[in-house]
């Protein structure tokens, strides 16, 4: 596929009318033969630059239809922020109804998952986010095994944060609240696991909690604003307990530094 997009650097809307035919038509096998590819395709030319805007309406043909793999549907719902905006009322509510629907068992489905991330991308919808809130608020227990093994999902989502992604990613200041409430609970946690032993499996999970909102408010320099920084130094000094909380607050003092280089070098050229 990189030689298709070296062959052909970009592309124009009205040169996909063929292809989008094909690959909206429900009753035509050639639909379900490169879907995958497609989505790849479209997704690298509006990340160079190409306007597309009939793209959205084929990726959204791929959503829900069974002969399709679900790997390929959360591709096609990764891929949606590239040919929408938080202006898209319809495709807000398709994701919101993807996301209501999306659940097995009591768990939402992965396609569920990048509906809700795409709600937070795009839309910065305040129940998404909460949700997503609430589920990094499970704790995610771990001890490390030694040697060679293979990582558990716990310890992958502690290492990368990959799950956490979209609300390290909103760069707006307005969710603060929301973020603190992982403090909060990694707070509640200090408090309630009082031994070594307590805190045993806890700890990794706490200083992940600690790492979202960090990576959080490190995004929000780009703002150029010293405001949420502000506020995390005096919501901690107000909340954090004398114990336990030393990582913290020196990773805060860090991030100063870092909001004084960026902002600093930006207001003075």
């Amino acid at each position: 596929m990189s030689r298709i997009l070296d062959l052909i650097p970009d592309i124009k809307d009205t040169e996909l009318k063929f292809v989008n035919k094909i690959m909206s038509d429900e009753k035509d096998d050639r639909r379900y033969l490169i879907p995958s590819s497609y989505i790849y395709l479209v997704g690298q030319y509006a990340k160079k630059g190409c306007t597309l805007p009939s793209v959205k309406q084929v990726l959204l043909s791929f959503i829900g239809d069974k002969y399709i793999p679900d790997y390929e549907q959360k591709s096609a719902v990764e891929t949606l922020p590239l040919f929408s905006n938080s202006s898209d009322t319809n495709t807000k509510e398709i994701l919101i109804d993807i996301f209501k629907g999306g659940e097995v068992d009591g768990q939402k489905t992965k396609l569920a998952e990048a509906a809700n991330a795409v709600l937070i991308q795009t839309y910065k919808d305040k129940g998404a986010i909460n949700w997503r809130v609430d589920q990094i608020k499970k704790p995610l227990l771990l001890e490390r095994g030694e040697g060679t093994h293979t990582p558990s999902d716990a310890e992958l989502e502690i290492d990368w944060m990959a799950f956490a992604k979209p609300l390290l990613e909103l760069k707006d200041e307005n969710y603060l609240d929301e973020l603190f409430k992982l403090l909060d609970y990694s707070f509640k946690i200090l408090k309630e696991k009082k031994t070594e032993q307590e805190m045993k499996g806890y700890r990794e999970y706490v200083n992940y909690l600690w790492r979202i909102v960090i990576a959080y408010v490190e995004n929000l320099k780009e703002n150029g604003s010293f405001k949420p920084l502000l506020t995390l130094e005096d919501w901690v000094s107000k909340n954090a307990p004398e114990r336990d909380s030393n990582w913290l607050k020196a990773r805060i003092s860090e991030l100063r530094k870092v909001y004084i280089n960026e902002i600093g070098r930006a207001k003075h050229g």
